[in-house]
């Protein structure tokens, strides 16, 4: 039996140095930096320098990074790690004279999964036949005396501190390197994604393709020749795709990425319209992305994320569903990123229904009824949610005049009448929300929300009052009836350098007219 293919990750850093810089950042670097079930074991500070070393491991930071793709477990090191962290810790301390005497076991997740399985993939690091895993181990160390062996003179200066990280991510048996499939107007998608397999790109030219996919592989890139260039519209696909939640039999998504085997997946660079169902739905899966697309005319959702992790959504264009324009539903430990989107003509532009942990930065959300809703409620027969640990920061929500809920067919028909909201956190616990613009939203129906941001409690409908909040530098002007609505117990909150006109309650402390 064949030793594992191991990627070997060094970091030195000044102790003093990284002192300073968590004393500057505090508890805002820490949530950056570590996810809540690592701050629950006491992540400290050195959470910066390993996870540094990890990222060594895997090359470097690919694209769609983020700090959480490793996260610390309570687990012990596996049991393949620790000699070779041992052996890796004696070379470096002979070289360095800095001991390391600990050791941690990390989850590793998202991109830096996939960037790891790469820098595997070469024949030379493919075992024969080993199972697709991801994980990390560190040994931690400070610098003490340690005895001379006779080799190298240490080099270490100062008080510093070293991590060695391993990731062990065997590749899969037999193929290794991956597929292009190139596919024309008139071509089926679905017999090039079935026959290219787990870690395919299958390219699709530029035109219309009448056919909803299933990709139901690892690793596959679908992607087309720009949105509006390649287009994906209703016409036949495969049988047994698992059906979007809570729908009925006969509605179709464009695109449907399912169940754990399927993770990595990358959809971009298309149009994904009028399908009666979602653009994209995934569901039970990690690390999909949607980049670069255009989600138009889909009756539902423009990009429904469900019960995953670790998903990407940036630069896309979501417009004319019934729901949300992109939806993270049911994501506990989302680990999620929606990035640079435009959402326009929806119920919610963007909607962060029962998930934590998500960033959602940089969009665009207006002509909506409410541009970004963060919800936690308690839904019959449905996972347990909460809204926890997530960032909203520099959006711009402005003109949101929609109104919905309004019609038993309508625009957000299940759920309350909703209009002329900019931002909406409702139940949420530990979400922070810095540097947006909520201007010029305005009812045109009616609305159980009066204000451009509005701050309220779930505790009627199973969720709970919001809690541990964080509102800075934000900018909401000229929103109807009130800019703000802050239904929550300020000294459980943290307000600061707001800018607002007129607000309920009037006289908030971190809000400046």
């Amino acid at each position: 039996m064949s030793a594992p293919a191991v990627l070997l990750g060094v970091d030195i850093v000044e102790a003093d140095r990284l002192a300073a810089a968590v004393g500057r950042g505090g508890h805002l670097l820490a949530r950056h930096v570590a996810t809540a079930a690592e701050r629950s074991l006491g992540a400290g500070p050195v959470a910066v320098s390993v996870k540094e070393s990890l990222i060594k491991a895997v090359g470097g930071r690919p694209p769609g990074f983020t700090w959480h793709d490793f996260e610390a477990v309570k687990e012990p090191p596996a049991a393949w790690a620790r000699p070779l962290l041992d052996e890796a810790a004696c070379e470096l301390a002979d070289s360095t004279g800095l001991p390391l005497t600990g050791g941690a076991a990390y989850r590793v997740r998202g991109a830096s999964a996939r960037a790891a399985l790469l820098r595997l993939a070469a024949p030379e690091n493919a075992p024969e036949k080993a199972p697709v895993t991801a994980a990390g181990s560190s040994s931690p160390g400070r610098r003490a005396p340690v005895p001379d062996r006779g080799r190298r003179r240490p080099v270490g200066r100062g008080r510093r501190r070293v991590r060695v990280a391993g990731d062990r991510l065997p590749g899969r048996e037999g193929e290794r390197m991956s597929v292009t499939r190139t596919v024309r107007p008139g071509e089926p998608i679905q017999r090039a994604l079935d026959e290219a397999g787990p870690g395919a790109r299958v390219v699709l030219e530029e035109g219309t393709y009448r056919e909803s996919v299933w990709i139901r592989h690892p690793g596959v890139t679908l992607t087309g020749a720009g949105a509006g260039r390649t287009v994906l519209e209703p016409g036949g696909g495969p049988a047994g795709v698992p059906r979007l939640h809570d729908a009925a039999e006969d509605v179709v998504s464009g695109v449907t990425v399912y169940g754990e085997s399927a993770g990595g997946v990358r959809v971009e660079a298309l149009s994904v319209r009028g399908f009666s169902g979602a653009g994209v739905y995934a569901h039970t899966v990690a690390g999909v992305s949607v980049r670069d697309a255009e989600l138009r005319g889909n009756a539902v959702w423009g990009v429904y994320l469900r019960e995953s992790t670790g998903c990407r959504v940036v630069r896309c264009h979501a417009s004319g569903s019934q729901y949300g324009g992109v939806a993270l539903s049911f994501c506990p430990r989302s680990d999620a990123e929606i990035t640079g989107n435009e959402c326009t003509g929806n119920a919610f532009g963007v909607f962060v229904d029962n998930s934590s942990q998500a960033r959602v930065t940089g969009n665009s959300c207006h002509g909506n009824a409410i541009g970004i809703l963060l919800l936690n409620q308690v839904y019959e027969g449905e996972p347990e949610g909460g809204v926890r640990d997530c960032l909203v920061s520099g959006n711009d929500l402005y003109g949101n005049v929609l109104a919905a809920g309004a019609e038993p067919d309508g625009l957000g028909a299940a759920g309350p009448p909703i209009s002329g909201v900019g931002l909406a956190l409702i139940g949420a616990h530990r979400v922070t929300v810095v540097d947006n613009r909520i201007h010029d939203n305005h009812p045109s129906g009616e609305s159980v929300m009066g204000a451009g941001l509005v701050l309220g409690s779930s505790k009627d409908f199973g969720g709970d009052d919001v809690d541990d909040c964080h509102l800075l530098w934000n900018r909401v002007t000229g929103n109807s009836p009130l800019d703000y609505q802050l239904g929550a117990d300020p000294a459980r909150q943290v307000y600061a350098g707001n800018t607002a006109g007129k607000g309920d309650p009037q006289d908030a402390p971190g809000w400046r007219r």
